[in-house]
């Protein structure tokens, strides 16, 4: 399912990608599943990529602490490197939202 997530992701398909992910993610908990910090990143990035900063922290925050809890290192840079991407992209929208007005 996180896998499928991530190809409807990247074709655009946000929504539906969403839903794959989130049941991947309830399923990760459920079983307590050793890659479940990487489910959580390919989450936030698809909140990110629905516009949905706010939440997309805090699920990368949470990632971020799961992956260094396990000394993930190529995940805990693959997160940094998503929280910088949604810096960036929460800096965009803002500087945009203040041209329009």
């Amino acid at each position: 399912m996180n896998d499928l997530a991530t190809i409807l992701d990247m074709k655009g398909h946000h929504d539906q990608a969403y839903e794959f992910v989130k049941r991947a993610s309830d399923l990760a908990r459920e079983t307590d599943h050793p890659e479940g910090h990487v489910i959580l990143s390919n989450m936030a990035g698809i909140l990110m990529h629905r516009g949905n900063y706010s939440e997309a922290k805090w699920v990368y925050e949470e990632a971020l602490q799961q992956a260094e809890s396990k000394a993930d290192q190529a995940a805990v840079q693959h997160i940094r490197e998503g929280l910088e991407e949604l810096r960036e992209k929460r800096h965009s929208s803002q500087v945009l939202g203040e041209t329009s007005r």
